[in-house]
């Protein structure tokens, strides 16, 4: 019997660690970036609320295209 092994892509693998990671293309370059919950106070209720935003702090990979930043970010991470 024979074991097929399956490789995953390096979105695949970034994303296993960071669902949330996405791709922002700028028009110059291609930038793997991954969202952050924040709790802030609603503007209109006054109430706190937890949301998800760009976390600009933690951008994880960044390249020509989106394969490359894939890549890059994958290879930052680690996982290639």
């Amino acid at each position: 019997m024979s074991e097929s092994v399956v490789k995953l892509t390096p979105q695949e693998l970034v994303q296993q660690k960071y669902p949330d990671s996405f791709v922002e293309d700028d028009g110059e370059r291609v930038y793997i970036r991954t969202r952050k919950n924040i709790t802030e106070t609603c503007p209109y209720c006054q109430r706190n609320w937890t949301h998800k935003v760009v976390d600009y702090s933690n951008t994880i990979g960044a390249g020509g295209s989106e394969s490359r930043a894939w890549e890059d970010a994958a290879k930052s991470l680690g996982l290639i």
